[in-house]
């Protein structure tokens, strides 16, 4: 039976907008549940798993708003030839002036920091002066176009929503894709269960995550063993919450019987052999 409610309307579009808060909060409260639980056993495997599900949700959050900005674009949509042409007109304009902007502003700086970068390399005075002078042209090119700028404004309202939808594409392809790969590891650790080889401690590298996102993440920390029937390596990752099993590795001595899920590099158990 065909749909009563045709696309975008303000029905449509209220009932994406509320599917997709509830599905954005959700998915965050999955990603923070799967970062800050257990990282041990079964409930590290699952844990896993639920990180996997909400990097998906989130990447169709991110398709949900896309398409709701798609709608109102093609609501908006300019309506006979000639405003067509003028439409035309203002997105070249538009494209053209943002092009130079990212231009000047982005390859200015990357030329004034790389002469500066290189004076300690110069072999005469004429070099450093010519590497000053290059710095001085590339400050005065960023500050006549920012004053440019300021006297020919131009806003990005017709290009604007284009670039926006292009944002959520790519967010929602990037969710969808990191969140499939951890739950495809999820999967098949499930399918295939864990598995146990005879091993030795080969390496520890700590993983603590800076700045902003240090309250998301706790430290990790990446342990490698080598396979003693083949010399592969094995490696395992272990939040510093989960101190017991920390203490289980160190109390099990060089060599143990390791026991992971390979695929999402969960730890299960590490006896002495």
């Amino acid at each position: 039976m065909p749909s009563i409610v045709a696309p975008g309307t303000p029905f449509s579009r209220k009932a994406i907008l509320i599917s997709g808060v509830v599905l954005l909060f959700a998915s965050f409260a999955a990603i923070l549940f799967g970062m800050q639980s257990t990282t041990v056993g079964e409930e590290g495997l699952r844990n896993h798993g639920i990180l996997g599900a909400g990097f998906i949700g989130f990447g169709v959050t991110m398709l949900l708003f896309g398409s709701v900005f798609a709608m109102d674009a093609w609501t908006s949509r300019p309506r006979g030839s000639e405003a067509v042409h003028d439409c035309a007109i203002a997105i070249l304009s538009e494209t053209g002036k943002l092009g130079a902007t990212i231009i000047i502003y982005g390859g200015c700086a990357l030329v004034a920091l790389g002469a500066l970068s290189s004076l300690d390399r110069a072999d005469s005075t004429f070099d450093v002066v010519f590497r000053l002078a290059v710095m001085a042209l590339c400050i005065a090119a960023i500050v006549l176009w920012r004053r440019r700028n300021k006297k020919h404004p131009r806003t990005y309202q017709t290009i604007g929503p284009f670039w926006l939808i292009l944002f959520m594409l790519a967010m929602a392809a990037l969710g969808a894709l990191g969140g499939s790969m951890t739950f495809s590891e999820y999967a098949a650790d499930r399918a295939s269960g864990p598995q146990t080889s005879l091993c030795w401690l080969s390496g520890v590298e700590e993983n603590r995550p800076s700045g902003r996102y240090r309250a998301l993440s706790p430290t990790t920390l990446e342990i490698e063993f080598t396979a003693l029937e083949d010399g592969t390596s094995r490696r395992v990752s272990i939040s510093e919450h989960d101190r017991t099993a920390l203490e289980e590795i160190v109390d099990s001595g060089d060599t143990c019987y390791l026991t992971y899920y390979p695929a999402s590099r969960i730890f299960v158990s590490a006896e002495p052999a």
